[in-house]
């Protein structure tokens, strides 16, 4: 028996990923928000111990009744089930992700998690948003000291298409890949922003752009090795592509 566990990295096409999810999975599907990961607040600290502390005293009920656990948590949270784990998530460029981030935080003023604290109460402007602790490398603060070696799937958020029929492939599911929830008005058209800030992102968050690397390489080395070559990419991405039967 196994547990797919799939970690909601912020502003990575998650949202889009758990609609799927949860049109295939049903019942199956276990979701887990709340642990407000990036923020480093003693009250977000304290609501993620509590959570894994009940997580711990409910493994046995978690893994008889649900066979996917989707949401805002650490990698390494569910360690503790008496089952195989295989960790699952989506990656984005780190310049992307922040910026859709704080835009996101912007247009939701009443959003109450700490992460929020900074633009809403602190009034912080993107650069400052930029330069905050809690808003540096916040993927690799998702993965909590795990490697994507350890992960069965890594989907990429700019590659969304292929990472859902690599997601069918490895886990004989059939996800579609026409959701989009909870995307940014203006990330469409893409993020205009000038060179000094784009480095400045990039500075920032040195560590999650290694990790967008390597993610690329290993969602390059699943097209080759499970056949989803560029012609079937091709066909995959016209218009009259049904997806699964």
């Amino acid at each position: 028996m196994s547990m797919i566990v799939s970690v909601h990295i912020r502003k990575s096409g998650g949202s889009s990923f758990r609609k799927e999810l949860e049109k295939f999975y049903g019942n199956d599907l276990m979701l887990d928000y709340g642990d407000q990961i990036g923020s480093s607040h003693m009250s977000a600290k304290i609501r993620r111990l509590k959570s894994k502390i009940n997580t711990f005293r409910k493994q046995a009920e978690i893994a008889a009744n649900y066979k996917v656990i989707h949401g805002h948590f650490y990698a390494t949270k569910y360690r503790c089930l008496p089952c195989e784990m295989r960790l699952v998530t989506f990656l984005r460029h780190p310049v992307e992700r922040v910026l859709s981030n704080y835009y996101y935080l912007q247009r939701n003023p009443e959003r109450k998690n700490r992460d929020a604290h900074v633009i809403h109460k602190l009034n912080h402007s993107l650069e400052q948003y930029i330069a905050h602790a809690d808003a540096r490398n916040v993927q690799n603060q998702f993965l909590d000291g795990d490697t994507l070696d350890n992960f069965s799937f890594v989907g990429i958020t700019e590659k969304y298409v292929e990472s859902i029929e690599l997601y069918n492939i490895i886990f004989d599911a059939c996800l579609g890949h026409n959701a989009r929830e909870n995307v940014n008005p203006r990330s469409s058209e893409g993020y205009n922003v000038s060179k000094d800030l784009y480095d400045m992102i990039l500075d920032y968050n040195q560590i999650d752009y290694q990790l967008y690397l390597n993610a690329l390489s290993i969602h390059q080395k699943n097209l080759i090795e499970f056949g989803l070559v560029s012609s079937v990419i091709n066909k995959l991405n016209h218009p009259n592509f049904r997806g699964c039967d």
